[in-house]
Order: structure tokens, then sequence, then C-alpha cells
């Protein structure tokens, strides 16, 4: 019997990162061998206070050689809308970057999905989770 996430919109992961200040990477979800990843939104809420400082961030896919153009969403300011505790924001991805995550990609960072703070001066933090299906590859 096929899992439910390979029927349906789910949550795949649920993230906290507790500040969106810092330029770093953090992996959101890593798509299971045999399985190709649709990301449809990421949902961003419980943050620990406005946002409205956060900068820009990236999402991407990939990070290995098998990902020529590895951004899904590509310098997303939108979270400093978030200016109150219990906020919420949801992202999806840029028109042109419709892609799906091969969970056979030939490295392990091929198989990634994540997000990246370039540029962001708010210690503030948040939960982002992840929605999608998966189907098989």
């Amino acid at each position: 019997m096929p899992d439910l996430k390979e029927r349906a919109i789910a949550l795949l992961s649920s993230t906290v990162i507790a500040d969106l200040n810092a330029a770093a990477t953090t992996k959101l979800y890593s798509v299971p061998a045999g399985k190709i990843l649709i990301p449809t939104q990421i949902v961003v809420h419980s943050n620990g206070g406005t946002l409205v400082a956060s900068g820009t961030m990236d999402i991407n896919y990939g990070g290995g050689a098998d990902s020529a153009t590895p951004v899904w969403v590509d310098a997303h300011a939108g979270l400093e809308d978030m200016t109150a505790t219990g906020d919420f924001y949801i992202i999806t991805a840029d028109d042109n970057e419709n892609i799906v995550i091969d969970g056979d990609a030939g490295t392990p960072a091929d198989r990634e999905f994540s997000l990246t703070v370039v540029t962001g001066s708010d210690a503030n933090g948040a939960t982002f989770d992840l929605f999608g299906y998966l189907i098989d590859s």
C-alpha cells in the first residue's frame, strides 16, 4: 500500500531555524532513494518575534554536480511582513523554477532541499514547514 505522502500533498519536514541573522544553509529535507520530490510550498510560522530585518534567502535544491540550476526561490524577501508573533507566510516556487528533486541523484548533496540565509540582521527565528509529495523515480 503506498504511503499517503505519495497520494497527497503532505507535510514532509518541519525545521526550526533559530536565527535568521546567520548566513548559513539549513537542510530541510533529503529525498529518499527511489523517489522524486515535487515541492509545493513552505509555510513559515511560529516566529519568535518580528522578522522585519530577516533580509533575503534562497531556497535551493541540490548542491552537487547533478544540479546545474539549484535555486527553487531566489533572493526571497517576503518574511519582513511577519511583524508579530503568530504570523505566517507561504512561499511557493519562482515561476521558472518548477523542478523535481531526484532521490537517485549521484551525490547526497543533490538529494537535499535546503534554505540559505543570504542577507539578514534578524536574530529571531521561525519554523519552516516543507509541503510536497513524492513519486517513484
